[in-house]
C-alpha cells in the first residue's frame, strides 16, 4: 500500500466519527422521527393553522391579552381594515380542509375500497383523493382584495383610515390609489370593485344557473305549483307558473337539471336500498367521478334538437304526412333506486362495484358498472387486492333480474371502447319511437344516400340511421310478433319517402298476405304485392335475369356500377336510365320449406353480383335455424337484425354471439353493422297505418292519370303468371 494511500486512509478514519458515535446516532434518529412524521405533514400543518386561526380569534376578540397576540392583531387591522377577520377565517378553512379526510375517512371510501359486508373482508380505509380547483382560490383571493378596495372607498378613501385600521386598511388604500392614478372616478372605481366581488364571489362559490332551477323546484310545490313528478308528462299544465318553469328548464338543458324532477332530499331517503360506498345519489355522484362521458338528462322532453331541414324535392311528399312523437325517459327516483339494488345485489355476493353512469333509452336503461377490488391472501400469504373479474358479475345476470323485479336483463361486459360494465335494466313503460324525428335527426340527414333509412334508438336515446346502399343487403329474424313485419315497413316507408318511382322501384314478396299489401297501388312497386308461392319464385328468378341484362348493360359502356351507368348515359337520348330496386321478403321459411334450392341458389347469386346493379335485398324470417339461414346466405348478409328469438342458440346463428333471446319484444333488436363487430341495441321505429295510408294516398294522387295504364300492364303480367316477371310501370 502507498504512503498517500495510508494518508487517505488514516484522514478519513480520523474525520469520520465512527458508527458507534453519538452524534450519527443522533442524527439518524432525527431523520427516522421526520420520516416518521412526514406522513402526517399534511395534519401538522392543518392543526398549526387551526393553532394560529383560534389565536387571532382570541385577539380580535379581547380574550387574550399577549403582547405578541396583540401586536399581531394591530398589524392585521392596519393592513387589512375592517377585513382583517378574513385571515384568520381563511387560515381556519384551509386547516379545515386539509382535515376533512379524517373526518370522512371510516364514511366515505375510494372506488377501489371494499364496503363492509356479510362475506367480504372489510378493506383497508383510506381517504379520498382531494381535486382542488385552483381557479376557484385565485377567484376568491381577488374577490377579497376588490372586496378590500370597496370597503376603504366606503370609509372615505383616506390614508389615515388605512393607518387607524379601518376601511379597507393598507391594502384597500394601495387598490384605491391605483385606480386614481389610472384616472378613474370614486364612483365608477366604487362600481367596478362591485362587479369584480359579485362576479369572482359567484364563480368561487360555484353558483349557477341549474341551482336557480333547484331552487325553484323546490319553492314550487309551496306556492301552490303542482309538483312535475305529480304530473303526467305528457299532458300540458296550464299554470302560467309551471310554463316559466319548463321554459328555464329548457334555458339550461344539462344534467343536473334532473334534480328539479322531485324534490333532492327523497330521491335518496325514498329507496329501501342502502348502497355499498358512497350514499349519494348517481346523478350527484357522476358529477365528480365521470366527467368525461355524454351528460344525459331526465327531463321528459324530446332529448334531441331536430337538425336543420334539408331542402327537400317538390316532388317528394312533406314529413307532414308522418306523426311526430316525444321520446320520454324515466324519472330519477327510478333510476337511483335501480343503481342502490344493483350495487347492493353484486355486494352481498362479494362483488363490490360502483355506478358511475346511466343512459336511459325508450325501453331500456344501461347502468355502467366499474367493477371494484376485492381483498385475499396473495401467493407470498400477504393480503393484497385483486379486481372483480368481469365473467363473474355477467354470471349473476338471473339474480340481477330478480333482485330489480325485471322481466330480463342483458349484461354487456364490457361496453366496447369504455372501461365499464354495461347492465341493460327495462323500463317500466317502453315508448314508441316515431320515424318523423329520427329522418329529421342529424344522424339521419349525415348519411346523404337516397337508401338511408332509419332504424331506432339506441339506449341513450340517440337516434341510429344505416345507408342500404353501404350495407349492402340486410337479413332480419326473430319470433312472431317481436317486430320484423314493423321494421321491414318502416324501411320500405322510410324508402319511398325519399325516392321517386324514377329513382327507386320495389320488389315485395310477403307469404303471410296482411303485411305489405297495405302499399298495393304504389307506383314504385313493380306490379303488386307478391303473396303467392308459386309465383314467387318466379319474381326471383326475374330479378336474376334483369341483374344480369343490367351487367351486360354496363359492359356495352364501360362502367362499374349503376352510378357510373346513369353519368355516361345522360349525354344520350334514347338511352334507358335504371333505376334502383330493393327487394324485401317478408318470410324467408315458407319460402325455403317450398323450395329450398332454388330460393337457396336465387338469393345467393342476388346477395353476391346484385350490389354493382344498384339492387338490394331485405330478407326477414321468424326461424333462424341453419336449415333456414344457411351458411351460404348469412355469409353474403354482413349487416343483420335480430329481435327476441327463443334461444342463444338462434341468437348465435343470427348475430354469431348470444344475447338476443334475453330482448323484450316488441321492436326490441340488436344491429349488428357490417362495419362494428358487435351488435347494438336499439329500439326500432313505428309506423302507424295512418302513416303509411297517407304516403301511399299521396304518391296515387301523383301518378292518378296513369291508374288506368298501370292496370292493364299489371293484368297483363298476371297472366303471363308463368314468367313470374314483375310489370314495369
Amino acid at each position: 500500500m502507498s504512503p498517500q494511500s495510508k494518508s487517505n486512509r488514516g484522514f478519513a478514519q480520523e474525520g469520520t466519527p465512527p458508527k458507534n458515535s453519538p452524534i450519527l446516532l443522533l442524527v439518524e434518529s432525527l431523520l427516522r422521527l421526520l420520516r416518521g412524521l412526514w406522513k402526517y405533514a399534511e395534519d401538522i400543518l392543518a392543526l398549526i393553522l387551526l393553532a394560529f386561526a383560534l389565536v387571532a380569534l382570541l385577539g380580535f376578540a379581547g380574550l387574550s391579552s399577549g403582547a405578541i397576540v396583540k401586536a399581531l392583531v394591530a398589524a392585521f387591522r392596519v393592513w387589512f381594515g375592517w377585513g382583517a377577520l378574513l385571515v384568520p377565517l381563511t387560515a381556519a378553512g384551509a386547516g379545515a380542509a386539509l382535515l376533512a379526510d379524517n373526518f370522512t375517512r371510516w364514511v366515505s371510501r375510494d372506488r377501489r375500497d371494499v364496503p363492509t359486508q356479510r362475506g367480504v373482508p372489510p378493506g383497508r380505509p383510506s381517504s379520498p383523493q382531494r381535486r382542488f380547483a385552483w381557479w376557484r382560490v385565485v377567484a376568491a383571493e381577488l374577490a377579497a382584495l376588490a372586496l378590500l378596495g370597496l370597503l376603504h372607498l366606503a370609509g372615505g378613501g383616506s390614508l389615515a383610515l388605512a393607518v387607524s385600521g379601518k376601511g379597507g386598511g393598507l391594502v384597500g388604500w394601495t387598490l384605491l390609489e391605483l385606480t386614481d392614478d389610472s384616472g378613474l372616478p370614486r364612483t365608477t372605481a366604487g362600481l367596478f370593485f362591485s362587479l369584480v366581488v359579485v362576479v369572482l364571489g359567484l364563480l368561487a362559490s360555484g353558483l349557477r344557473p341549474r341551482h336557480v332551477v333547484t331552487v325553484w323546484s323546490w319553492v314550487t310545490p309551496r306556492i301552490g305549483v303542482a309538483n312535475r313528478a305529480e304530473l303526467d308528462p305528457a299532458s300540458p299544465d296550464r299554470n302560467p307558473l309551471y310554463r316559466a318553469y319548463r321554459a328555464l328548464l329548457r334555458m339550461f338543458p344539462s344534467r343536473e337539471n334532473a334534480a328539479a324532477e322531485t324534490t333532492p332530499a327523497p330521491a335518496v331517503a325514498a329507496s329501501p336500498i342502502a348502497t355499498s360506498g358512497d350514499a349519494r345519489p348517481i346523478v350527484e355522484r357522476r358529477k365528480e367521478k365521470i366527467k368525461y362521458t355524454k351528460r344525459f338528462s331526465v327531463e321528459p322532453t324530446r332529448d334531441e334538437t331536430p337538425a336543420r331541414p334539408k331542402k327537400r324535392s317538390p316532388l317528394l311528399p312533406s314529413l307532414d304526412l308522418l306523426e311526430s312523437g316525444d321520446a320520454l325517459v324515466p324519472g330519477e327516483r327510478d333510476i337511483n333506486q335501480s343503481a342502490a339494488i344493483i350495487e347492493k345485489t353484486l355486494g352481498d355476493f362479494g362483488l363490490p362495484v360502483k355506478v358511475i353512469d346511466y343512459k336511459t333509452g325508450p325501453s331500456v336503461t344501461q347502468y355502467a358498472v366499474e367493477p371494484g377490488f376485492v381483498e385475499r391472501p396473495g401467493p407470498d400469504g400477504e393480503i393484497k387486492q385483486y379486481k372483480v373479474r368481469v365473467s363473474q358479475i355477467s354470471a349473476l345476470a338471473n339474480d340481477l333480474a330478480l333482485a330489480l323485479s325485471a322481466p330480463t336483463i342483458r349484461i354487456e361486459a364490457p361496453v366496447p371502447g369504455h372501461s365499464y360494465v354495461g347492465i341493460e335494466v327495462p323500463n317500466r313503460r317502453t315508448f314508441l319511437v316515431g320515424l318523423r324525428p329520427l329522418m329529421e335527426s342529424t344522424a339521419f340527414q349525415k348519411i346523404n344516400s337516397p337508401l338511408a333509412i332509419a332504424l331506432g334508438r339506441d339506449v341513450s336515446g340517440s337516434p341510429i340511421a344505416a345507408d342500404l346502399a353501404a350495407m349492402p343487403h340486410l337479413l332480419i329474424a326473430g319470433t312472431t310478433g317481436s317486430g320484423k313485419s314493423v321494421c321491414i315497413t318502416a324501411a320500405a316507408t322510410c324508402l319511398v319517402a325519399n325516392n321517386t318511382p324514377e329513382d327507386l322501384r320495389l320488389i315485395m314478396i310477403d307469404p303471410k298476405m296482411v303485411e305489405l299489401v297495405r302499399f298495393n297501388g304504389l307506383p314504385h312497386l313493380y306490379g303488386h304485392v307478391e303473396v303467392e308461392l308459386d309465383r314467387i319464385l318466379g319474381v326471383l328468378r326475374w330479378c336474376t335475369r334483369e341483374m344480369d341484362r343490367r351487367y351486360k348493360l354496363f359492359e356495352s359502356v364501360a362502367a362499374r356500377n349503376l352510378e357510373a351507368y346513369n353519368q355516361q348515359i345522360k349525354r344520350k337520348k334514347d338511352a334507358e336510365r335504371l333505376p334502383r330496386i330493393v327487394i324485401l321478403v317478408d318470410e324467408l321459411a315458407d319460402l325455403m320449406i317450398l323450395a329450398p334450392d332454388e330460393t337457396e341458389r336465387t338469393l345467393i347469386r342476388l346477395a353476391q353480383m346484385a350490389r354493382a346493379t344498384g339492387m338490394h335485398l331485405i330478407v326477414a324470417t321468424q326461424r333462424p335455424s341453419t336449415d333456414i339461414v344457411t351458411g351460404l346466405i348469412k355469409a353474403n348478409f354482413p349487416a343483420r337484425i335480430s329481435f327476441a328469438v327463443a334461444s342463444s342458440i338462434d341468437s348465435r346463428v343470427i348475430l354469431d354471439t348470444p344475447g338476443a333471446e334475453s330482448l323484450l319484444g316488441r321492436g326490441d333488436m340488436l344491429f349488428l353493422s357490417p362495419e362494428a363487430g358487435t351488435p347494438v341495441r336499439l329500439q326500432g321505429c313505428f309506423v302507424t297505418d295512418r302513416e303509411v295510408e297517407n304516403v301511399v294516398e299521396y304518391w296515387r294522387g301523383e301518378t292518378a292519370g296513369e291508374e288506368e295504364e298501370v292496370g292493364k300492364e299489371s293484368r297483363g303480367a298476371g297472366e303471363r303468371g308463368g314468367a313470374g316477371e314483375p310489370s314495369k310501370r
